[in-house]
């Protein structure tokens, strides 16, 4: 939690910038004979006076350039909604093995297709489900090499795994589309995972959101009550921590193909959290 009272300073080049003046002021800058005042006397009093004056309006200039608030009071505010999810996005990938590539992936397409088709025949459109990577690894072995204390790596065949993830929208319908996508992928399929999301989060953030600025006024009204101050405007409000996460990660064991049951889970719920940081000014 961060909560400040700022005061108002000096940037630090201003001061910098000071000791510069100063320095010309008493040098005569490039002009090594500095003119006499009345009397003969340098009129040294005279010019550290305009060089004071200078300062002042150099330190006022920056002050109000700067664009960064000197004083006032500082807080931060967090507002959550909680929420059923309505989407469960599902985590898959499919791995084969085999001693050279063009097999290996031959039955990789074989058992990605037939998953496909599977979450199809569960409604699960087309646009919902997308591939996030293909690779192809060698599997290598380490073996004695000639009968002498060194040994080589040897390549003994290949690894193909897709992984792809699939959106369900009818979110009750997760455990049969899990147990039918396991049976279609059979030994190849591998779940890795499922979270649940609002598909939709926008109005659940802007409500968010207005929780977040009320307590963040609150925490501000407190602390100038407790200082013996007025609060003034807003002059600053941003909103932290970019866009709010709207998802729980679950665990979820795969049945096996001739499981008795349906695969039983369990939605739960999510919490949309937006965090603000506000200044005030101080009348």
């Amino acid at each position: 939690m961060f909560t400040r009272v700022a005061k108002r300073w000096a940037p630090l080049g201003v001061v910098s910038l000071a000791v510069v003046l100063v320095v010309a002021a008493c040098s005569g800058g490039s002009d090594p004979t500095p003119s006499p005042g009345a009397g003969g006397q340098l009129d040294l009093g005279a010019r550290a006076e305009s060089v004071l004056a200078d300062l002042a309006r150099l330190t006022s200039s920056a002050a109000s350039g700067s664009g960064f608030q000197q004083s006032g009071i500082w807080v931060d505010g967090s507002g959550s909604v909680t929420a059923t999810p309505d989407v469960a996005i599902l985590s898959f990938a499919i791995e084969t093995r085999a001693d050279t590539v063009a097999p290996a992936r031959a039955e990789a397409a074989v058992a990605m297709d037939a998953v496909i088709a599977s979450l199809r025949s569960n409604g699960v459109a087309e646009r919902d489900v997308k591939t996030t990577s293909f690779r192809i690894h060698p599997i290598t072995v380490r073996q004695e090499r000639n009968g002498r204390l060194d040994f080589e790596t040897i390549i003994v065949g290949y690894r193909v795994t897709n992984s792809a993830t699939a959106k369900v929208r009818n979110i009750n319908s997760i455990g049969p589309v899990i147990d039918d996508a396991v049976a279609a992928g059979g030994d190849a399929i591998r779940v890795n995972g499922i979270s649940f999301a609002v598909d939709d989060p926008k109005p659940l953030e802007s409500q968010a959101r207005i929780l977040a600025v009320e307590d963040a006024l609150e925490k501000a009204r407190q602390i100038a009550g407790v200082a013996g101050v007025t609060l003034g405007p807003a002059t600053l409000i941003t909103q932290q921590g970019g866009v709010p996460r709207a998802a729980v990660l679950e665990r979820v064991i795969a049945a096996a193909p001739d499981f008795a049951g349906t695969t039983p889970i369990s939605v739960g719920e999510t919490q949309i959290v937006v965090r603000v940081q506000m200044a005030f000014a101080i009348q």
